[in-house]
């Protein structure tokens, strides 16, 4: 497991980007939304504006291949709000243990990625199923943009199996800004009710310090 996939650090990766999550939404943000409403000028900025010589100077969006390339750190987030109203239709005594032990494995997830500018990607995941032992995988290969709209991109991956196979696979990642993307893997119907993700923070230099193998991936993590 990498240092930068610390609980430490997914405590603080959780606080900070879903403070912007739950400003900007998942979707593709507010681009195109500003100067909506009456479309007026405020007072006294009339003249300024008609006698500027030239528009102030905007820089232009980046790509979504330069926005992804980079370290990053996942860790696992559902809506509090959501999982009370979830936990309280539950009556059943087997149910409610089965949804608290989806929910704490769901919670112990963590995800290391790294998107090489090469175009190759290595990415380690862990997690802890209730009760059980922690698991780990790690997978390698390709990557490559798909398809871009606006804050939401389909990358499309190509796995390098032991046999020398490949297996290709699409993620859909949604970005809050360009330091924080956000997942949502295939879950259950009962996490998805909890909003379920996995929200990714941009890891620096600094932060991504003595990021070497410490040990190798024990049993795959069930999908």
């Amino acid at each position: 497991m990498k240092a930068w996939m610390s609980p430490a650090r997914a405590g603080s990766v959780c606080s900070f980007a879903l403070a912007g999550l739950l400003l900007t939404g998942c979707g593709g943000g507010d681009a195109g939304s500003s100067g909506s409403g009456s479309g007026s000028t405020p007072a006294g900025t009339t003249e300024t504006s008609q006698r500027s010589s030239a528009p102030a100077p905007t820089s232009a969006p980046r790509a979504a291949s330069e926005r992804l390339v980079g370290t990053w750190l996942g860790v696992a987030y559902v809506e509090d709000e959501k999982v009370a109203a979830r936990l309280a239709q539950v009556t059943d005594p087997t149910q409610r243990m089965s949804l608290d032990a989806q929910l704490a494995t769901f919670q112990s997830m963590v995800v290391g990625a790294e998107f090489a500018a090469d175009g190759s990607f290595t990415i380690e995941a862990e997690l802890t199923p209730a009760g059980g032992q922690t698991a780990r995988d790690a997978t390698a290969g390709t990557w490559t943009i798909k398809t871009e709209d606006g804050d939401v991109v389909v990358v499309e991956s190509k796995e390098t199996k032991t046999d020398g196979l490949f297996e290709l696979s699409e993620k859909e990642y949604t970005f809050i800004d360009d330091d924080h993307f956000v997942w949502i893997p295939a879950v259950s119907q009962d996490l998805r009710e909890c909003d379920a993700m996995i929200v990714f923070e941009k890891q620096t230099a600094a932060t991504d310090e003595g990021t070497g193998v410490a040990e190798a991936p024990g049993s795959s993590v069930p999908r």
